[in-house]
C-alpha cells in the first residue's frame, strides 16, 4: 500500500492474543515499535491502542517492568482489560465496543482497521468494518489465525514478518544459560579471564568433550548471546567475545 495521508489508520492490538500464540517468545517493545512503523510509511496513525491485563502483566511475564512506560512514550493508549482467574479475559469484547463506537460516533476518523489477533471473534466486527466501506487488515500469526477471520480481511499481515520470534528454550539449556551467566558476570571483574567447563560438567557433559561448544553454539544461533569465537571448546573460551543479556532480558527468557 503507497504511502498517502488519504490512507488513515486505527490500530487496536490483543496483546493476550498475540503474546500466547507466540509462545511467549515476543517483546511487546519491539513488537508495538515495527508494527508502529509499517503503518506510519503507509500513511497517518490516528490512534494506536493496545489491550492487556496491565495489572497482572509483568507478574504474568507478558512483558517487563517498564515496558507500559515505553508504550506510552510512543504514543500507544493501554487499554485495561481484567483477566479472570481462570484464565479469560474479555479483551474481545472491549476491542469489539471501542471499534463500533469509532465506527458510529466517529466514522472519519479511519478508513483502515488494523486488527492485531486471529481470533475468530472478531470475524463480525471485521464484516461490520467493512459494511461501511472501510478496509480491514489482520496481523495475527499463521497458525493462530481464524479462516473465519481471514475470509473478511482485506490484507493480512503476519506477525513473524514484522518481528524476529526467537524459538522456544528448552528447560536444560535455560540452565546452562543461568549458570554462564552468573560465571560471566564474576569473570567481567578479572580482566583477560576465561570461564572453564568444569563448573558445568556434572550437569551437562554428557560424555561429549565438545558439549561446552554445544549448548554456546545453540545459544548463538537463537541470538540469545553473541560470541565471534570459541577457544579451546573443551576446556575454557575467551570471555572478549562473547555478550550475555541484560538480567531483565534474562528474566524473560527464563520465565522468572
Amino acid at each position: 500500500m503507497k504511502k498517502t495521508f488519504e490512507n488513515k489508520f486505527l490500530v487496536l492490538v490483543d496483546w493476550q492474543n498475540i503474546f500466547k500464540a507466540s509462545q511467549e517468545r515476543i517483546n511487546i517493545v519491539n513488537f508495538t515499535q515495527n508494527l508502529k512503523t509499517i503503518f506510519e510509511n503507509r500513511g497517518r496513525l490516528q490512534e494506536l491502542a493496545i489491550y492487556n491485563d496491565w495489572g497482572r502483566a509483568v507478574e504474568n511475564n507478558f512483558i517487563k517492568s517498564n515496558d507500559k512506560l515505553r508504550l506510552e512514550t510512543m504514543g500507544w493508549v493501554c487499554r485495561d482489560v481484567v483477566m479472570k482467574r481462570s484464565g479469560h479475559d474479555k479483551t474481545d469484547s472491549h476491542l469489539i465496543v471501542d471499534a463500533c463506537e469509532h465506527l458510529w460516533k466517529t466514522p472519519d476518523l479511519a478508513n483502515n482497521f488494523v486488527i492485531c489477533s486471529g481470533d475468530a471473534d472478531y470475524m463480525y466486527l471485521s464484516r461490520k468494518i467493512r459494511t461501511y466501506g472501510k478496509k480491514v487488515i489482520i496481523v495475527s500469526f499463521a497458525h493462530a489465525l481464524a479462516r473465519s477471520l481471514e475470509s473478511h480481511a482485506d490484507e493480512v499481515i503476519m506477525v513473524d514478518k514484522l518481528v524476529e520470534v526467537p524459538e522456544k528454550i528448552d528447560l536444560k539449556l535455560k540452565k546452562f544459560l543461568f549458570l554462564l551467566s552468573i560465571a560471566y558476570k564474576k569473570m567481567k571483574s578479572r580482566p583477560g579471564g576465561f570461564l572453564g567447563v568444569t563448573k558445568f560438567r556434572d550437569d551437562f557433559y554428557e560424555g561429549n568433550p565438545h558439549f561446552f561448544k554445544k549448548y554456546l553454539q545453540q545459544l548463538k544461533d537463537m541470538r540469545i548471546i553473541k560470541i565471534e569465537k570459541i577457544h579451546r571448546p573443551e576446556s575454557a573460551f575467551g570471555i572478549s567475545t562473547i555478550e550475555i543479556p541484560d538480567a531483565n532480558e534474562l528474566m524473560r527468557i527464563l520465565n522468572i
